[in-house]
């Protein structure tokens, strides 16, 4: 990644969460996100990211997203003409981060929306569809033109 951000610079970085795997422990973040990302990070790409399921192990999700420069687990960014809503699916029946979706969507004006969280709506994966985001986001990122939608969890493609 470093050579090809040499030849092409990125201007950002999406991690779709399960950023310290399997158990969320605060004190290894340094060896599974920072170190391993520096070359990228120290020149001028912006980290976004998201938090997941093996992130809440340990109890310190909002201690990770602190240390990553993050006071929530879900915000906007944007980078260029996108922006970018990076999203808690984890906790998705949270009514307040519904509310910040809707108002952030309706606000923003944008060029391109990319919508980036850890648990995907739709999936053939092994942990398959979070029936959560369908039924509480799908709709607002159809409704708002959310361009892309971004998740992880399955570990495939």
């Amino acid at each position: 990644m470093a050579a090809q951000h040499r030849a092409r610079p990125y201007d950002a970085l999406v991690l779709l969460g399960d950023l310290i795997y399997p158990d969320g422990e605060l004190h290894m973040l340094e060896q599974t996100v920072v170190e391993p990302f520096a070359p990228l990070l120290g020149h001028h790409v912006e980290l976004l990211p998201a938090l997941g399921n093996h992130d809440y192990e340990n109890g310190q999700s909002s201690q990770i997203m602190q240390r990553l420069g993050r006071e929530s687990g879900w915000y906007a960014e944007e980078v260029g003409s996108t922006l970018f809503v990076v999203l808690d699916s984890n906790q998705v029946d949270d009514p307040a981060q519904t509310r910040w979706l809707r108002q952030t969507l309706v606000t923003s004006a944008p060029r391109w929306t990319i919508a980036a969280m850890h648990h995907p709506a739709y999936s053939a994966g092994v942990n398959g569809s979070h029936l959560g985001v369908r039924q509480e986001w799908s709709q607002l990122f159809s409704m708002y033109g959310v361009d892309l939608v971004l998740a992880g969890h399955d570990h495939d493609y």
